[in-house]
């Protein structure tokens, strides 16, 4: 999630940047499924062969994968949900103008993906992006938190870092 101590916030609600050690299609039973916690569209999707390079673009939204970031063959989808659910969680005066979250399926086990061996990077270039929006996570239970790691914003765009599926 992006937000602004300006009142204005951005949820990048991004399956991100857990900063476990990733082996290539790491493998978990308690990888959600986010599909089931509020980013319920697929809005972009590439399948991608072992070991290669992808992207995918929604609306101000890019998401670069970089060659190496998965060990077999994947479903990789770009999510988004209702923003009327996400703002509910933001403090009063802030706006939420995206979320998303990612659904990465191994195609040789069919078992959801939850680490990257590489980071993927994520871009949101959005008017409402500003040097005060931050990016938060969301939880399988709709709890926002503090991102570890802060986004860079150049201009009306926002750039992070993602190597899990873990959050939206």
């Amino acid at each position: 999630m992006l937000r602004s101590a300006l009142g204005r916030a951005a949820l990048a609600a991004a399956v991100l940047a857990l900063a476990a050690p990733a082996m290539a299609s790491a493998q978990s039973p308690q990888v959600p499924d986010f599909t089931q916690y509020g980013f319920s569209q697929v809005v972009a999707s590439a399948t991608l062969a072992a070991g290669a390079a992808g992207s995918l673009s929604y609306g101000g939204i890019t998401v670069q994968i970089p060659a190496g970031t998965f060990g077999d063959p994947v479903q990789f989808e770009l999510l988004e949900g209702a923003i009327s659910r996400f703002q509910m969680a933001v403090p009063t005066g802030q706006t939420v103008i995206s979320d998303f979250a990612f659904k990465v399926v191994d195609q040789t086990t069919g078992a959801l993906v939850g680490t990257f061996q590489k980071p993927v990077m994520f871009s949101l270039m959005s008017a409402d992006v500003t040097a005060q929006s931050v990016y938060d996570n969301v939880s399988t239970t709709g709890a926002l938190t503090p991102n570890p790691v802060p986004a860079t914003i150049s201009g009306t765009t926002l750039t992070h870092p993602i190597t899990a599926a873990m959050v939206g």
